[in-house]
């Protein structure tokens, strides 16, 4: 499996709700666990990855904030 992969299974639901969105950032990051292969801008659309930082405007527990910020450090370089 690739990040390809992960957003084709997963992109449509990240832009649906929250729930797909955090189905997608745990596929992305069990991808680099087994895999190495980290998240990164390239693995993503544009149009996922500005859903994504929407979600920081949503009512979601801390825990989803810290893996939501989590993962958008990681795909912008910064984590």
């Amino acid at each position: 499996m690739s990040g390809s992969t992960v957003i084709e299974i997963f992109g449509d639901a990240a832009l649906q709700s929250w729930e797909g969105a955090e189905a997608l950032i745990d596929a992305f990051l069990e991808l680099e666990e087994r895999t190495g292969e980290a998240p990164s801008i390239n693995s993503i659309n544009d149009v996922v990855y500005l859903k994504l930082k929407e979600y920081w405007g949503r009512t979601i527990t801390v825990e989803q904030l810290k893996k939501l910020d989590h993962f958008l450090s990681r795909v912008s370089g910064k984590g």
